[in-house]
């Protein structure tokens, strides 16, 4: 049985914890991680069937009256595999509660729950990657601290039931306080996930016939898009393990602020 520290964590417990949630509940998952892996490969296969790169790196023969039309179709897509893809992160994070919470559940639960509080994680979305591209345009430092500051919102939706602006609120009142905790928190798995792309790329094109070029769907596509879909729950079991934990700073900030009153 799973239990989650009932007193603040250093960084090294805090992901020794998230390791150990992600062990405990990666058998109720899988089936939306493998989900997930054909979403990001349909999305890469999309973009290649749209906008096809000849053999020969010459410019993609599209007409220039078609790139508009390609253009929007590929945009409606993308919103397209983008609600798709909330809906499955939002169904993890509901799973990764319930076994926590010793709550019985189903695949179909998780993904009914997560249908449910929709609108809220699509509002949290656009709102998230407005105020991001706001940041951004201003020198791009101000969007990678406001992006940081408001990802923990898918959790607080289907954890807390929040709305998609509340969510977003309620993230940055707990992160704005640990941001370079937070940073440092989600930086060590990240840069663990970034290495093992980078050896699927090389074995990727290792394994490519001589001349051949990287054009299409390869074996690095595929195997980068599978460890993306079933790692896709370990940042889910994080970013619980990391909202509970900023919850009990924030909670014990608050009592030491009563107690010096």
């Amino acid at each position: 049985m799973y239990v989650l520290p009932q007193q603040p964590s250093s960084i090294a417990k805090l992901l020794d914890a998230s390791f150990r949630l992600f062990a405990e509940v990666f058998g109720r998952v899988i089936v939306i991680g493998l989900l997930l892996t054909a979403l990001f490969l349909g999305l890469a296969l999309t973009a290649e069937l749209i906008f096809p790169m000849p053999a020969d790196g010459a410019p993609p023969p599209i007409p220039p009256e078609e790139v508009w039309n390609r253009l929007a179709l590929f945009a409606g897509l993308i919103f397209i595999y983008t609600a798709l893809y909330m809906l499955l992160y939002g169904a993890i994070i509901h799973r990764v509660d319930c076994l926590v919470q010793q709550r019985p559940d189903s695949l179909v639960d998780a993904l009914w729950v997560a249908l449910r509080r929709f609108p809220a994680m699509l509002a949290g979305t656009f709102l998230y990657f407005l105020a991001g591209a706001v940041g951004t345009v201003l020198l791009i430092v101000p969007g990678i601290i406001v992006g940081l500051s408001m990802s923990l919102y898918p959790a607080l939706v289907m954890v807390d039931g929040l709305g998609g602006y509340s969510a977003l609120r309620t993230s940055h009142g707990l992160i704005w306080g640990q941001w370079w905790r937070t940073l440092t928190v989600y930086l060590v798995p990240s840069i663990l996930m970034f290495v093992f792309y980078g050896i699927a790329g090389l074995i990727g094109y290792a394994l490519m016939d001589e001349g051949e070029t990287p054009t299409g769907i390869g074996i690095a596509d595929v195997i980068t898009n599978t460890f993306s879909g079933l790692l896709m729950p370990y940042f889910s079991a994080l970013s619980y393990v990391l909202l509970h934990d900023l919850k009990l700073r924030k909670s014990g900030g608050d009592l030491a602020r009563r107690l010096a009153g």
